[in-house]
């Protein structure tokens, strides 16, 4: 099978793992080895202790300056600098200057509390920093000018950190803020606030009702403080940021829903988020602007002469010049316009985990780039395995010169927000994060006892060939809440949502939603197989192929679904079907594919319905099997018979039903109903079997759920097995069913009663494989071996992947 498509295959060799337990509760004090492809070599990297924030910078000398907030002390080389008043507990804001090799020069904190959001050094050398005080803060920071007595704050200190002019204004609600500061000294802040008056101009237009909740908007100051002009950019964008060109013009950039109106209206599509580009003249009036993407979002710009960059997301289309549509849900892209906004550079990435939150020109004329990763993605130099912090490096053609991803702590260092980026004057790269973790000279441990802050990091890098020792292990993963079975163990920890699983002979295959993983059974790396998924759902193994769908995603216009098959053989893939509607449900013969989808394939009329279709397994045209369905469900065969349900909700009654109809089409025969939601269901020659799901109420789950049957020639349904917690996947091998319960809860807490069970298809007694689990998900059994998802800890909802021998 050769690759075509919309698939991601997988490129290089995944890291290293350690599958070994360690005792529940204990957080490891490791993190993966960082994975640099090209020319980065990390110099040094330090935790400033614990807090909420850290942005760097930059200066003519190289030296690296810090804002931030922390909780307790800041320590750097060894030396700790106290909070003037720790008596709050909260937040402070402090300052920190370091010269190029990491040692401090001066530092300062401030008592009190406020959140520092932004930081930017004027061409003199002045650091400006802006934030809120919280609306909750008892004892509001004092940054050298009296303690701040309104929400917003912009504030100024000299090359030394002394305080040259603190200002404030009765703002409140802020989302993320950056700051920019022009060639003369003027300031402006860009963001968003749930307030609609600030800096002594109503932020609010024709468009904008005076109690509206959120507004993105743009203030500009001079250097002295006073605003020359602020306004509304749009009610509710998700994110917005801004920078100075060399002449003084800001240049914008951000995503909006309905219409943005900066002079002449943008419209996005309906139901929908663009991504947008504006240019302002020193008065703020628009010199250009421009509306890219559908389902796509913005998310930092850097300015490199009177031209700019945008990096974002999108999951529809994007282009100015030549339009792209996604791969996965989140592709990533790159957009360069020069100084009138025609675009220089259109460049995009198949992605499912990675949001650029950092960008900063390159003096060679490249961009660096920085922003947390989830999943496996592949920037055009190699795979980078989450979880992480990813910086990289483009020319200005958009081609990759390096990428990175330094490592978090699987367990304890998950929250990463996005990162704050600095490039010197000599190309190396200062980037300030959160997280304990491997920055490229060893692991950080965590500096955070509290809950509510994380960890403080500097590091910093330069364009260099990398020195790095062997690859270390990965942490081990931390034993369920429950302990192990006798006989089981664990092979893998998933932090993304896993959504299916299957069983061959020496390895488990799992999917994560954007990825499908494969572990050996006998413990080992966890690989991916294809990258940058769409919602990758039911998985299933014939043979040496693996088949799922994706669900896809809407941007309006196109369904996006697809189902897919990879060869284990060659590790090719293939899709099979693409343009689906959200394709849900799955099973395989010997020469068919067989699916459920909320719509039509090409050429069928354009039936917006739900379909039972077929597809041969070599690749050819798709086939209603089944029209009009009155909603999805699981699908099963057998003998050739396609059995399937139906399942709606509680209204109107009956909620399912079960229905057989010949792999060949025809009419369609309803054996059963169901006053439940139908999770799963299996067939042999003799009868069909389902599992009906248990009744949620708001804050648990009961244990009403039922393993039922029907025979294939009619007659009325049984029930093997009554009063089951959240039965939710069930598989049949011979004359057994199998079905898995994910536990009853209530008030979010398990009842420790979740687990995996057989019992005969004649029926009986049901019998425990596992039993006393926390929230088992789905699994996967063949003759030799069961391998299930479970709760690893409670609290976490972190998931781990077993397996033992039957």
């Amino acid at each position: 099978m050769r690759a075509r498509g919309n698939v991601r295959a997988r490129r290089g060799p995944p890291p290293p793992t350690d599958a070994s337990p360690v005792p529940a509760g204990s957080a490891p004090a490791c993190a993966a080895s960082p994975q640099i492809h090209g020319n980065l070599k990390p110099l040094w990297s330090q935790t400033l202790g614990a807090g909420g924030s850290v942005y760097v910078a930059t200066d003519a000398a190289n030296d690296v300056i810090v804002a931030g907030t922390a909780l307790g002390s800041v320590t750097v080389g060894g030396q700790s600098f106290p909070v003037e008043d720790e008596a709050t507990g909260g937040f402070a804001p402090f300052l920190l200057k370091l010269d190029p090799s990491g040692q401090p020069l001066w530092h300062r904190e401030f008592g009190g509390e406020a959140d520092v959001l932004a930081a930017a050094l004027d061409p003199m050398g002045n650091l400006v920093v802006s934030g809120e005080v919280g609306q909750f803060s008892t004892s509001p920071a004092d940054l050298g000018d009296g303690p701040l007595a309104r929400s917003f704050f912009l504030a100024k200190f000299d090359p030394q950190g002394k305080t040259l002019w603190v200002d404030s204004a009765s703002c409140s609600g802020f989302g993320a803020l950056s700051l920019a500061v022009d060639p003369s000294g003027n300031v402006a802040v860009v963001g968003e606030a749930s307030d609609t008056t600030c800096f002594g101009a109503p932020l609010a237009d024709a468009g904008v009702s005076p109690e509206s909740q959120g507004g993105g908007f743009v203030a500009v100051f001079d250097g002295s403080g006073n605003t020359l002009y602020a306004k509304v950019l749009s009610q509710s964008p998700p994110g917005i940021a801004g920078q100075f060109d060399s002449s003084g013009n800001l240049l914008l950039a951000g995503s909006f829903s309905g219409t943005l109106d900066l002079g002449t209206p943008l419209a996005a599509p309906a139901g929908g988020t663009s991504a947008f580009v504006a240019k302002l003249d020193p008065s703020g009036n628009v010199l250009w602007q421009l509306r890219d993407g559908t389902n796509a979002s913005a998310t930092a710009i850097a300015v490199g002469g009177s031209g700019a960059t945008v990096a974002g997301t999108f999951g529809g289309t994007v282009g100015v010049a030549h339009t792209t549509s996604a791969v996965g849900p989140a592709d990533v892209f790159l957009l360069g316009v020069d100084g009138s906004g025609a675009p220089a550079l259109e460049k995009t990435f198949p992605s499912a985990g990675l949001s650029v939150g950092a960008l900063a020109a390159d003096p060679t004329g490249g961009i660096v780039t920085a922003g947390p990763l989830w999943a496996y993605d592949d920037l055009g130099d190699g795979l980078l395995a989450p979880p992480g912090i990813a910086v990289a490096k483009f020319d200005a053609s958009g081609n990759i010169v390096y990428s990175a991803r330094f490592a978090v702590v699987p367990y304890t260092g998950l929250a990463t927000g996005p990162p704050s980026l600095a490039v010197d004057t000599g190309g190396n790269v200062v980037l300030g994060s959160t997280g304990a973790g491997d920055f490229g000279t060893g692991v950080l441990a965590s500096a955070d006892p509290n809950p509510l802050g994380t960890t403080l990091v500097v590091a910093r890098y330069a364009p260099e060939a990398p020195v790095l020792g062997a690859p270390r292990a990965e942490c081990p993963v931390p034993q369920t809440d429950a302990g192990l079975p006798e006989g089981g163990t664990i092979l893998a920890s998933v932090v993304d949502v896993q959504s299916d699983m299957a069983l061959g002979p020496d390895a488990v295959y799992f999917t994560t939603g954007s990825e499908v993983m494969s572990v050996p059974l006998a413990g080992g790396a966890t690989q991916p197989l294809a990258i940058a998924q769409r919602g990758a759902g039911p998985l299933v193994l014939d043979s040496n192929t693996l088949y799922w769908t994706n669900s896809g995603s809407f941007d309006g216009s196109s369904a996006s679904g697809s189902v897919v098959a990879y060869d284990l053989d060659g590790g090719t893939v293939t899709i099979l079907a693409p343009g689906q509607d959200a394709p849900g449900a799955l099973t395989v013969d010997g020469t068919h594919v067989y699916y459920v989808a909320g719509g039509s394939p090409s050429g069928d009329g354009g039936i917006s319905s739900v379909n039972l279709l077929s597809i041969p397994r070599a690749g050819g045209a798709a086939t209603v099997v089944a029209r009009g369905l009155a909603a999805k469900g699981p699908v099963a065969v057998a003998g050739g018979v396609l059995a399937f349900a139906t399942s709606g909700t509680s209204t109107p009654t009956p909620a399912s039903a079960i229905y057989i109809v010949p792999v060949t089409g025809g009419p369609t025969t309803m054996l059963a109903t169901s006053d439940h939601r139908v999770s799963s269901i299996a067939i042999d020659g003799n009868n069909v079997y389902w599992l009906d799901q248990s009744t949620t109420r708001v804050d648990s789950v009961g244990a009403d759920g039922r393993v039922r049957a029907v025979p294939l020639a009619g007659g009325a349904a049984t029930i093997l097995a009554d009063n089951q917690a959240a039965p939710n996947k069930l598989a049949l091998l011979g004359s057994t069913v199998f079905w898995s319960t994910g536990g009853s809860w209530a008030n979010v807490t398990p009842a420790g009663n979740a687990g995996l069970w057989t019992l005969p298809t004649a029926g009986g007694t049901p019998v425990g494989l596992l039993t006393g689990r926390a929230a088992v998900a789905t699994f996967a059994v063949d003759a030799a071996h069961v391998a299930w998802f479970d709760l690893l800890d409670s609290e976490s909802a972190l998931l781990g992947l077993f397996a033992m021998g039957r």
